[in-house]
């Protein structure tokens, strides 16, 4: 729900800025949120798809701790749910990410109370992060836990998450910014606003950036430091709350 969250972050401010009579912010704002749902629906759809994938490999079993060391059985599954995941949880230069940063930096740049909004975005991706890459390293990561009832997988099912993939991977080009070299195509598309600047300026997006990169950076290590080598027994005064929260 993270994701979803920040689009409707995205919409929000789009309204505000309607409603202060700045018709150029709201139409950069809104052409933000509608490339997040581009990018989201692409690689949640991909990671749908690879989750059934991997519950078909499991014989039906649904419950990732009972998962673990599927990179080897099924290396084919994992590249493009990886693929999904890195999107997702907006690792750099993948469309996920720079979908993201549109509506986060907007928020920032709108100033007053919205920087509550950004602050509140970036919690969510560093939490995005965190669930996404426990997902990864429970199901892929390891040795298998429990001994499941193993089934064959469909090239049906396994070649149609590769053109995902590849449209998850290279979304960002859709709207690629003038800071990274691009021209907003979809911004061009929906309205004359390609090539605007950004309010924030160019060095405050940079910052911006790495503010996003290093909580990315940070949820992937605290994820890979919990559950890397997870032995199957959660410990801990928080157990209860990582067990039964799920990305999204």
């Amino acid at each position: 729900v993270e994701n979803i969250g920040i689009i409707f972050i995205g919409l929000g401010l789009a309204m505000a800025f309607r409603a202060d009579g700045d018709a150029t912010a709201a139409a950069l704002a809104l052409t933000a949120a509608l490339f997040h749902v581009f990018n989201h629906a692409v690689f949640k759809s991909l990671l749908f798809m690879g989750a059934g994938c991997i519950i078909h490999l499991c014989g039906g079993e649904q419950n990732i701790f009972r998962m673990g060391g599927l990179v080897r059985k099924a290396p084919a599954v994992f590249w493009p749910f990886l693929v999904a995941a890195l999107c997702l949880a907006g690792a750099p230069l993948t469309g996920g990410f720079f979908s993201k940063d549109g509506i986060l930096t907007r928020a920032f740049a709108a100033g007053g109370y919205d920087r509550l909004l950004w602050g509140v975005g970036l919690l969510a991706a560093f939490l995005t992060a965190f669930y996404t890459f426990r997902l990864v390293f429970l199901v892929f990561a390891g040795s298998p836990r429990q001994h499941l009832h193993e089934e064959r997988l469909p090239k049906l099912m396994i070649w149609t998450l590769y053109p995902l993939a590849a449209l998850a991977l290279f979304g960002g080009l859709l709207n690629l910014p003038s800071l990274w070299g691009g021209g907003s195509a979809l911004s061009s598309y929906l309205g004359p606003y390609a090539g605007l600047p950004h309010e924030a300026g160019a060095t405050a997006e940079w910052v911006l950036t790495a503010a996003a990169v290093a909580l990315f950076i940070a949820g992937w290590l605290l994820a890979a430091r919990r559950y890397g080598r997870y032995p199957g027994t959660p410990a801990g005064t928080l157990r209860p709350f990582p067990l039964h929260r799920s990305g999204a």
